[in-house]
């Protein structure tokens, strides 16, 4: 008889923007970049952290906000409270 391995918890790779925004996710590194700058990181600290250089969180940000149609962080911040993202973020269990 064989045995079946379950797979471990698996960390979503997409986080789910809520009912406001039908099938607009943003993926697990443009959620981080964007959970840093909620913590009122700066670009620089954020590729610190998250091991990337600058031009990678630019990009990162840029996809993010061209998903919401937004065309600067402030107005991303500004619509975040509009989206699920608060919500299903902790399922990417993002270190502090």
């Amino acid at each position: 008889m064989k045995t079946v391995k379950k797979s471990p918890c698996k960390v979503p790779d997409r986080v789910y923007l809520g009912s406001r925004f039908p099938n607009i996710y943003w993926t697990r590194r443009e959620a981080e970049c964007i959970f840093y700058l909620v913590k009122k990181n700066k670009r620089k600290s954020i590729a610190n952290i998250l091991g990337l250089s600058v031009r990678t969180i630019d990009a990162y940000m840029e996809t993010a906000k061209a998903k919401l149609n937004c065309r600067s962080q402030r107005e991303l911040l500004f619509y975040l409270p509009e989206t699920d993202f608060f919500l299903n973020v902790e399922k990417l269990k993002i270190p502090f």
